[in-house]
């Protein structure tokens, strides 16, 4: 049985990452340098790995992973997932286009816009919305006004009407 050479990150030696950026890894590991960055991890043996830093200029920018676009595809997976399991159409749109959504909602540098109460969050704290039966995307609003669009979709509409009343004499 022959055994494949597996490679391993050694500091000070020539590395090539996945996106084609090579070059040589700092000398000690928990270092960065202008061609590798460091990123922490406790459940690998040398406590973390390096990444190319043209990589992680892209997840500064929001566009990697671990930035905007990766949270946006989160969310979006995530609410996908949701609504099969609970039996509805699942949410029918692009994670480019819910950003482009969010963009819209956007307040000022780092707040949004929740589309159902008009408070102003960050957008972690925003969930996607859409229709459960047509699968259209509504927008990004706040969870607890997400939770509470589920529970009142399921009323009557006269149930709707008389909580409405309700809700008007607190």
């Amino acid at each position: 049985m022959i055994k494949s050479k597996r490679k391993f990150q050694r500091p000070g030696k020539f590395w090539k990452f996945k996106d084609g950026t090579s070059g040589i890894l700092p000398k000690r590991r928990g270092q960065s340098n202008e061609f590798a960055m460091w990123n922490k991890n406790k459940l690998n043996k040398h406590g973390g790995a390096w990444s190319s830093k043209a990589n992680a200029r892209s997840y500064v920018k929001g566009t990697g992973s671990r930035g905007l676009n990766g949270w946006a595809i989160k969310k979006l997976t995530t609410s996908r997932a949701e609504a099969r399991k609970s039996g509805h159409i699942p949410i029918l749109i692009t994670a480019l286009d819910m950003l482009k959504e969010l963009e819209k909602q956007k307040y000022s540098d780092n707040l949004y816009r929740c589309a159902a109460t008009g408070r102003l969050v960050k957008y972690s704290e925003l969930v996607p919305d859409h229709n459960h039966t047509t699968g259209r995307f509504r927008g990004w609003i706040i969870y607890n006004a997400n939770s509470a669009e589920g529970h009142f979709s399921k009323l009557s509409l006269e149930e709707r009407k008389e909580f409405l009343k309700y809700l008007e004499n607190l």
